[in-house]
């Protein structure tokens, strides 16, 4: 053990102490705070009378409760193509900011206000009082000396070396024939209940008695009891008090024909959010026990006893894959052969799960939508007065941040295809099972293919998020394994996330409203299918407001690539691992077909992009074609053999396109404008080629983890997962 307490790996990566992750705060916690988010999210918009804030308090003469003032103001200016010329000149329509005022009323946040405290209450009484009820259910008995001698005695030993200091009661359940435990009780009353099958092992199996019990002492040690008291608390009353009311009001709505199909439609949203939360609440208990499970290891030093305890304790599942997937997702408990694996390798501490990445990207939409949605940005800002999404979006992307964090630490190169792929999955169910989806078809209704493209757009935005994360993380990662206080140290690159994200996340979410106005401005634009015009209307945003803004462009650079330099300066040099090879495509047949590809398909999409807005057919050999198109095609053509294909790409298209632009714009006089955004095209042409060949290459990557070697079954076999004793 070394002098700070902690036990060597004997297979420790190229991070120097990857038992420092466990210096950082757990996986349960950081899930746990997910929970909380995802719950008041949803909260803050599930009032009585919530859609009355976002469209107005106006009712019709059938008192129709979802009629705004918005399709007022629309109907009096003369219809959508006259309130878009408005809004493209930056007027309001009359009459709306009347009933702003009307809508933003003081109650509405009190009324949020008393829901959290009610919860907060509730939550409280749940974890103060249930450890006692439970306690004394029926069939349950103390363990002590008088009537169990020698198992009191065994138990007293366990618990003065696993919770030295801490008085634990155990008790057994008499009714309970099965050979488990539970650990459960709040501060200062600690208990474990144990089944009337453990009484057997105490003489057949000392050792697995041992595993059990330490088992569920790891889990007070852990101070994860805490927690799974008051995550099941706070949804047990946040489920009686405020989701079931709300929902059986959207469902009496239903059933008496009041508005049916809206309120079906909300009814069928929150159902969605019920399984969300299902989801969020799985994330907190399933990595309390791969955390106890650890603990349990490094007490005994060896994962046999608890292996064949969990071999004997859970038949060999036979579910089907569906039926797998889904369990992963809501279970609560992980399954036998998944903490059999996890023994060996404590990989599912590190990496986040699908489940989780689904919550995260979730959250996001419902943190933003409220405030940054077409209806919300229609109201004027009466959202303001009642949500703010800044502090819950600091709280997502450190929770975010650790993740990513955790991975590195224990891998020297994380490539989270699970948190990727989840958190943009997670962006399409919470623009789903989000509110605003509602409100913004009754201010203004827009096509399928709006939806898809601006689904399709933040779902590629949040994947480069976590690709950059993990390029962060990766950088600092060795500067925290070697400081005293590896927390603090980590708060600088959490912190570099959070400030991107608050950067990009308001015009991100707010360009769905210019996607709407689009369809419906008159112009040619308007005339481009669904996600064309979304791919229209981001980048004349994008090269309006950001690319032709130079300061914002070298403020984004320093940032983007400051950040993880500073991570690089502050750390050791870390050790390359001669395992840590990426799988090549070297075939030459490959390149030029990568090229080929990226090349065509960017001349196809400038083509239907340029011929619908100003009438131009560019050829394959067009000036402006060969700016865009060589540079990506050469990106492209490196990413493919390239370590880091995203970054090749990107410096390489930028090397070519800026002495191939500067060529066309001096000898053949083409407009500055014109290269600059043909050079844009081609950069970013490049960058989504290598985005598509980085995701061919990890499906055909052997399915282990990089920067380490194939973990052989005598490495499973002595190799304990590290954690402070």
């Amino acid at each position: 053990m070394d002098p700070r307490g902690q036990v060597p790996s004997a297979g420790a990566g190229p991070v120097a102490s990857r038992s420092r992750t466990f210096l950082l705060p757990s996986a349960t916690l950081t899930a746990f705070i997910l929970l909380i988010v995802t719950v008041l999210a949803f909260t803050a918009i599930m009032q009585p009378d919530y859609y009355r804030i976002f469209t107005g308090n106006w009712q019709g003469s059938e008192g129709d409760p979802v009629e705004s003032c918005l399709r007022q103001g629309i109907a009096r200016v003369g219809g959508a193509e006259a309130a878009m010329e408005l809004w493209a000149q930056d007027r309001r329509l009359p009459g709306v900011a009347e009933c702003n005022r009307s809508a933003s009323h003081p109650t509405h946040s009190q009324s949020f206000l008393i829901n959290c405290g009610l919860l907060v209450a509730a939550t409280g009484l749940h974890y103060w009082f249930r450890a006692t009820s439970r306690a004394r259910r029926r069939g349950v008995r103390p363990i002590t000396a008088e009537n169990l001698p020698h198992l009191t005695a065994e138990l007293l030993r366990l618990a003065d070396r696993a919770v030295p200091g801490q008085q634990v009661r155990f008790l057994i359940d008499l009714l309970d024939p099965a050979a488990n435990g539970v650990a459960f009780g709040r501060a200062g009353r600690r208990y474990v209940l144990l089944g009337r099958g453990v009484l057997p092992l105490l003489d057949r199996a000392p050792e697995a008695l041992e595993a059990l019990v330490l088992h569920e002492l790891a889990h007070i040690r852990n101070r994860d009891v805490d927690l799974t008291m008051i995550t099941l608390g706070f949804l047990r009353a946040y489920a009686l008090l405020v989701f079931a009311p709300v929902a059986l009001g959207r469902l009496l709505y239903v059933v008496f024909g009041v508005h049916p199909w809206l309120y079906a439609a909300n009814f069928a949203q929150m159902m969605g959010l019920a399984l969300l939360l299902i989801v969020a609440r799985a994330q907190v208990l399933r990595t309390r026990e791969y955390q106890a499970d650890a603990r349990v290891v490094a007490w005994q030093g060896r994962p046999e006893p608890l292996r064949r305890l969990l071999a004997a304790a859970e038949p060999a599942d036979t579910a089907g894959r569906l039926r797998a997937s889904l369990r992963r997702l809501s279970g609560t408990h992980p399954t036998a052969a998944s903490r059999t694996a996890a023994l060996a390798d404590p990989g599912p501490l590190m990496a986040p799960t699908f489940g989780f990445a689904l919550v995260l990207g979730a959250c996001l939409v419902l943190v933003w939508d409220p405030s940054s949605s077409p209806a919300a940005q229609w109201s004027y800002g009466a959202i303001w007065d009642l949500w703010r999404p800044e502090p819950l979006t600091v709280l997502l992307m450190m929770v975010l941040g650790l993740a990513v964090l955790r991975a590195a630490l224990h891998w020297d190169t994380p490539r989270l295809h699970a948190l990727r792929w989840g958190l943009a999955l997670g962006l399409v169910v919470g623009m789903a099972v989000s509110p605003m989806l509602i409100a913004n078809g009754l201010g203004m209704p827009t096509s399928f293919g709006i939806e898809a493209g601006s689904a399709l757009l933040r779902g590629a935005l949040v994947v480069l998020l976590v690709l950059w994360c993990e390029y962060l993380a990766a950088a600092w990662a060795p500067a925290v394994a070697a400081a005293r206080r590896p927390l603090g140290v980590a708060f600088v690159p959490c912190a570099a996330a959070v400030a991107v994200t608050l950067a990009a996340a308001r015009p991100v979410f707010e360009m769905h409203a210019a996607f709407i106005l689009a369809q419906y401005d008159g112009t040619a634009m308007s005339d481009l299918p669904g996600p064309l015009l979304v791919f229209a209307v981001a980048q004349t945003t994008a090269l309006a407001l950001y690319f032709n803004d130079v300061p914002w462009l070298l403020g984004a650079a320093a940032l983007l690539f400051g950040a993880p330099a500073l991570g690089r300066l502050c750390g050791p040099r870390p050790v390359a691992s001669p395992s840590a090879q990426k799988l090549r495509l070297t075939s030459h047949r490959a390149i030029w077909l990568a090229g080929g590809l990226t090349y065509v398909g960017l001349w196809w999409v400038l083509t239907g992009y340029l011929d619908v807005l100003w009438g131009i057919t560019p050829t394959l050999l067009s000036d402006g074609m060969l700016v865009a198109g060589a540079p990506a095609a050469a990106g492209a053509a490196v990413a493919v053999f390239a370590p880091h294909p995203l970054r090749w790409a990107v410096i390489t298209s930028v090397l070519l396109g800026l002495p191939v632009g500067a060529l066309f714009a001096v000898v053949w006089e083409v407009p500055t404008t014109l290269m600059r955004d043909s050079l844009i095209f081609g950069v970013e042409g490049a960058f989504l080629a290598a985005l598509a060949i980085s995701g061919l290459s990890a499906a055909r990557r052997p399915a282990e983890r990089p920067g380490r070697r194939p973990a052989t079954r005598a490495d499973k076999a002595i190799r304990p997962p590290e954690l402070p004793r």
